[in-house]
């Protein structure tokens, strides 16, 4: 089935309906965030992120993150917040900053974010769940920052919304969150001594 494209900036809520439709029907979205365009699937079908898994090429090892719409969505669905790692999330979201955090699912963990987009906001919201999610480029090239640049999967996704150049171009930072202690592991959007002065505060 041919994919179907949206102009955000023609019409904001036209979009958001569009991509909340897809996501609920199990299909793929390209999207844009504040920081590059994503690719993803609503978190909880399993078939859905299979078909994600093939269509980035990823390996079954490699996780993806989870954006949500706010603290509260990320506790619901398993993120178990520290007192540290709590300053982190209410100083930096919604913006660039993936929490790796422990799940409380399972033993493990898992990244989220809470992006800084009215878009991916209103979707979230409207969905009531979050959407497992990376960036819209194949593995080894550079993340996106138009529609045009995220337009490489054909009709493998099912929705390319076109939001217009992103204005971010630097991916979140990634921390991953101890009890007591961080580790940075990507550099992104939010600089070091910011956040070691949040979890210290």
């Amino acid at each position: 089935m041919a994919k179907r494209k949206i102009d955000l900036l023609k019409n904001h809520d036209l979009s958001v309906v569009a991509a909340a439709t897809v996501f609920t029907d199990g299909g793929i979205v390209v999207f844009p965030t504040e920081t590059v365009y994503g690719i993803g699937v609503v978190s909880g079908n399993t078939d859905a992120l299979a078909r994600l898994r093939q269509v980035k090429d990823r390996p079954g090892d490699k996780p993806f993150q989870f954006l949500v719409a706010d603290m509260e969505m990320a506790r619901r669905f398993g993120a178990v917040f520290s007192t540290h790692s709590g300053r982190l999330a209410t100083h930096f979201w919604p913006g660039p900053m993936t929490l790796v955090l422990p799940d409380g699912t399972r033993n493990g963990t898992l990244g989220v974010r809470v992006p800084d987009s009215p878009f991916a906001l209103q979707v979230l919201r409207e969905l009531g769940r979050p959407i497992i999610s990376s960036s819209a480029n194949r593995s080894g090239q550079p993340a996106p920052l138009t529609a045009d640049d995220a337009d490489v999967f054909g009709d493998d996704v099912d929705l390319l919304v076109d939001g217009g150049p992103v204005s971010g171009g630097v991916p979140s930072t990634v921390v991953l969150c101890g009890s007591d202690d961080y580790e940075i592991l990507r550099p992104g959007g939010v600089p070091e001594d910011a956040i070691e002065n949040a979890w210290n505060e």
